[in-house]
């Protein structure tokens, strides 16, 4: 057995070493390519990573670029495609880093980070019944300056007797006081539909449970109905409200209408009505919110895009329709009156706006042209740049554009490989 396992071991050892060359050998020849700062803050490029891929459709290679350089996947050795984990969330794997202890097999649920405090939260269930689960949500808190932590196993009583599902859309930790929201979905033995939020309120003293607030309930109800948190990541931060998207979907009709177009075929759906609100974790109050009608209508001719984000207090939607962004913002506090910024990636150096995204006030996109080859297999763009806009004037805090790294004449040729945008930016 000790030779089997010694033999594996150098299997993996030589696969490593022949996959590292091989892919470092591969990379070489592959054009090098640079973000590029025109003007404002270059600071504010240093988070930014803009994925793409370079090639045809026949052959290509994937790659990311920054300002840094470029970093295609074939330099990847056989050790990363086997035991990297790849994160979804960058800020996810910013905690890992920063506290592997406690990090240890917490790497599906959700987080809360501040200054002093780390929280993980994640839905479990235990089998009580052929069809019956009992649900609970494991909850686990470290005191940052002691590395010290803890931990509890809660019960969500509200999914006592459902058959269904539930999961935490909220984390907050207020003094000595963690909330922990959570939302249940499922049916009675009358297949009666139940939907909800509670707010489990947990000492970090002695892990009791301290209250549990009833936040929003409702029955009879589409089983296609939901309640899921606003938010732009999935680490929350310290925060006083917490943002709801309630959409409760009526019954299907009996007798259902169907048209058909050519070659397709619609089914009358019944109809799902939307309310955002703002819940407030000191009091437990729950407020709607008013938002306004969507300003870009999805037409063929157009790829239409939209965001929502919740951030401090605001939330933002934000609109998408190739060469134009609306932003509308919404002080949930009842502050300041809701205001709405537009831009056009005219404004930019190009026609398409690519990948937008929030983070805080500032808006990331990527400007080019024309997703689509022409005839002749290039891209109608005058470039490839990256923009970091203040969401709420409209102000221009930096541009960036993806350049060759190699000889001039050779740029434009290389340029021309790359396409397929997507922007990210890392915590």
């Amino acid at each position: 057995m000790r030779r089997f396992w010694l033999t594996i071991v150098l299997l993996v050892v030589a696969l490593g070493g022949i996959g590292g060359y091989y892919g470092a050998r591969a990379a070489e020849e592959l054009p090098p390519f640079r973000l590029v700062t025109l003007e404002g803050d270059a600071e504010l490029a240093e988070p930014i990573a803009l994925n793409l891929v370079y090639g045809s459709r026949a052959e290509s290679e994937f790659l990311r670029i920054d300002e840094a350089g470029s970093h295609y996947s074939t330099n990847q050795s056989v050790f990363d495609d086997l035991f990297r984990y790849n994160y979804r969330y960058p800020e996810v794997e910013a905690l890992v880093e920063a506290h592997r202890g406690f990090m240890r097999g917490k790497l599906i649920g959700d987080y809360y980070t501040d200054e002093e405090w780390v929280l993980h939260a994640v839905i479990d269930y235990e089998r009580v019944a052929k069809e019956q689960l009992d649900a609970y949500f494991e909850l686990n808190w470290l005191k940052v300056d002691t590395g010290k932590s803890a931990g509890g196993r809660y019960r969500i009583e509200a999914m006592q007797g459902l058959r269904g599902y539930a999961n935490v859309i909220g984390l907050q930790r207020r003094d000595q006081e963690l909330h922990v929201l959570v939302q249940y979905s499922g049916s009675n033995a009358s297949d009666e539909q139940h939907l909800g939020v509670l707010d489990y309120v947990v000492s970090t003293e002695d892990g009791g449970l301290l209250r549990t607030v009833p936040v929003y309930e409702a029955t009879g109800m589409n089983a296609n109905s939901s309640i899921s948190a606003v938010g732009d990541n999935q680490v929350s931060h310290p925060d006083d409200y917490a943002l709801l998207n309630v959409r409760i979907r009526e019954e299907e009709p009996e007798s259902p209408s169907v048209t058909v177009s050519g070659n397709r075929i619609a089914v009358e759906a019944a109809p799902t009505a939307s309310q955002y609100y703002s819940y407030r974790y000191e009091t437990g109050e729950l407020v709607p919110i008013t938002i306004e009608p969507d300003e870009l209508v999805r037409s063929e001719a157009e790829r239409t895009w939209q965001g929502l984000y919740y951030r401090d207090g605001v939330l933002t939607r934000l609109e998408q329709a190739d060469g134009r962004i609306v932003l509308h913002r919404y002080d949930v506090t009842g502050q300041t009156e809701h205001s709405r910024t537009e831009l056009q990636a005219e404004q930019f150096g190009d026609s398409m706006f690519y990948s937008p995204g929030l983070d805080g006030d500032r808006l990331y996109a990527v400007v080019s042209g024309d997703p689509y080859r022409s005839a002749d297999g290039s891209f109608d763009r005058e470039g490839i740049y990256v923009i970091v806009v203040d969401s709420t004037s409209g102000e221009l805090l930096y541009k960036g554009e993806v350049q060759y790294d190699g000889p001039a004449e050779e740029a434009a040729g290389h340029l021309a490989g790359l396409y397929s945008f997507n922007l990210y930016v890392r915590p």
